[in-house]
């Protein structure tokens, strides 16, 4: 068994003080809510471990590190964007920053929140 293999879980905090991933969750009904932090869990356990159907990373130079978080209860189905990033040199402990999500209504994700996750992405980085 590898040791450190998961990721640490962050939710990203605008400079306002939002966090619009815990937001956004807890604007849903408890089955939904239940299933997310579930799959949110995985993420947080199997870290870079976990693959497709579960995680995906979005197409794209521009979303370069972008990943998605997939998941699906009953019809429903949800994204959650995150990025991973090396939190301790030494340990090569990582970190999973979750920056947006959405319930996902059409087959192609919508360019508008690409847009919303990867500006969440360089705010953070740009904060250190």
């Amino acid at each position: 068994m590898l040791k450190n293999m998961g990721y640490e879980i962050e939710f990203y905090k605008t400079q306002t003080g939002r966090v619009p991933v815990d937001e956004f969750i807890k604007s849903l009904q408890e089955k939904q809510v239940a299933k997310i932090l579930q799959d949110i869990t995985l993420l947080q356990e199997m870290g870079a471990a976990l693959r497709f159907p579960y995680i995906d990373s979005i197409k794209g130079e521009k979303y370069k590190g972008l990943m998605e978080l997939r998941t699906k209860h009953a019809s429903n189905i949800f994204r959650t964007f995150y990025f991973v990033l090396v939190k301790d040199a030494k340990t090569k402990k990582q970190k999973a920053v979750l920056l947006h999500a959405i319930q996902k209504k059409t087959d192609k994700t919508p360019k508008k929140e690409l847009e919303t996750a990867l500006a969440r992405m360089k705010d953070y980085k740009s904060r250190g």
